[in-house]
């Protein structure tokens, strides 16, 4: 019985390397580069510089753009203090030695503000600009030459 269970085993694994297949089969020489091309670790790498110097250059365009700021407050005082104030100045009858109680002020207060600000000539960020499409083209030579290296 215990042999028995061993051979369908055997017969099972056996069965399942036909649907199982380690190698890769290429009809052209082609295809053999095109498969090394895409999976390549160096040109994979070489490929990713790249996509990181245009999003650099993105970047280098973006701080030449304007800044905004949006500020907004909002004071909700919910007990007004009082203050005494001569009852002379409302009042001229009135003895020099009284005072009024009075609350100044609103219960709510808000106020919002808005600020754009540009650089109209900052040669830093035009070299940023420089800098990044400069490196942007190298990153695409380094992309041929690993082609040329790795295949």
């Amino acid at each position: 019985m215990e042999l028995l269970k061993k051979y369908h085993l055997l017969l099972f694994l056996f069965s399942l390397t036909n649907c199982m297949q380690a190698q890769l089969h290429f009809s052209s020489l082609q295809q053999i580069w095109e498969y090394a091309d895409i999976h390549n670790i160096q040109i994979k790498t070489a490929r990713i510089n790249e996509k990181i110097a245009a999003a650099d250059i993105k970047q280098a365009y973006g701080s030449m753009l304007p800044t905004v700021s949006l500020n907004g407050n909002y004071v909700d005082n919910i007990q007004l203090q009082s203050t005494l104030i001569p009852a002379n100045l409302l009042n001229a009858a009135a003895p020099p030695d009284t005072y009024i109680e009075a609350a100044f002020g609103r219960r709510y207060n808000y106020n919002a503000s808005i600020a754009a600000e540009m650089d109209i000539i900052n040669t830093q960020d035009w070299f940023s600009v420089k800098a990044a499409k400069l490196e942007k083209e190298m990153a695409g030579i380094n992309i041929a030459k690993t082609k040329k290296t790795a295949l």
